[in-house]
């Protein structure tokens, strides 16, 4: 596991699993790896930590120890909302067509939305 999903992993808590996906709360604090350089004086959650928090949140139901790399391909995204440190997102996956579709927001508040597959994970219910 890289040092991003690891110190995602670590971030992440509430988990809770549904028929068709999962959910958890993820904290980001500012000496996240991903904040880095990524606005220097005003940090923001780059896209791909977003993406991967989804692939995270898989990837911690799979229990076998194996190693995940992160998404395949991601088919569609909207970011609507910068993330910044300290905030708690709220990670909410689901089955959809074959694919995962992900929907993250803070406070209630959309900040992305995005269908994306995956290789090691779970494979996607039909």
């Amino acid at each position: 596991m890289d040092r991003i999903s690891r110190e995602l992993a670590a971030a992440m808590s509430g988990v809770l699993d549904a028929a068709d996906g999962r959910q958890a709360f993820f904290r980001l604090p500012s000496s996240f790896v991903g904040f880095a350089g990524h606005f220097p004086g005003r940090p923001i959650l780059p896209a791909v930590a977003q993406i991967q928090m989804a692939c995270v949140l898989l990837a911690a139901g799979k229990g076998d120890g194996a190693p995940f790399s992160g998404p395949r391909r991601v088919d569609s995204a909207k970011f609507t909302r910068p993330v910044v440190p300290d905030e708690p997102v709220l990670v909410k996956v689901a089955a959809a067509s074959g694919r995962w579709k992900a929907v993250l927001s803070v406070n209630g508040e959309k900040t992305a939305e995005f269908t994306f597959s995956i290789g090691e994970a779970p494979p996607c219910p039909a």
